[in-house]
């Protein structure tokens, strides 16, 4: 029987968040207030939902998993 490997999620969670961030980066004046695919969001709503799961994201990790250094 083998065990299924275990995969660290953090590499690409922190690509995703280097995409994210160059995204950003790249956006012009007017754009924070242009519509997105879900109809309540526009581009700054959703933007500060990112940020508010952000904010949340190491609260739903264990202490025992956290890492104690840069992936």
């Amino acid at each position: 029987m083998t065990v299924p490997a275990i995969h660290d999620p953090r590499p690409p969670f922190a690509r995703s968040l280097d995409q994210t961030e160059y995204q950003i980066a790249a956006m012009r004046p007017g754009e924070p207030r242009k519509s997105t695919p879900c109809a309540d969001y526009d581009v700054r709503a959703l933007l500060g939902h990112v940020v508010a799961v952000l904010h949340k994201t190491p609260a739903s990790v264990p202490e025992s998993a956290r890492a104690t250094s840069q992936p």
